[in-house]
């Protein structure tokens, strides 16, 4: 449920991560608080220092990682 949030405020509301951070920390305070939920907003508010160094800025590290995933094979094996 935390990722179909970030979704809908990410591409839907055109929240920016602190906006976003904001709600999931007030969603903590209440009857939905979680670790899940305490580090969704972490996330949220960390700054990736390095890359932010070589564009000239400070970049959100959520921002910065790569949505791909690769696979080698090993999951066919699992499947059979």
């Amino acid at each position: 449920l935390i990722a179909e949030a970030y979704d809908v405020m990410k591409h839907g509301l055109n929240m920016s991560n602190d906006e976003m951070a904001a709600v999931f920390s007030s969603w903590n305070e209440g009857d939905v608080g979680s670790y899940l939920m305490d580090m969704t907003t972490a996330i949220l508010l960390r700054r990736d220092d390095l890359q932010g160094a070589v564009a000239g800025g400070q970049n959100d590290c959520v921002d910065t990682i790569i949505d791909r995933i690769r696979s080698r094979n090993s999951g066919r094996r699992a499947v059979q």
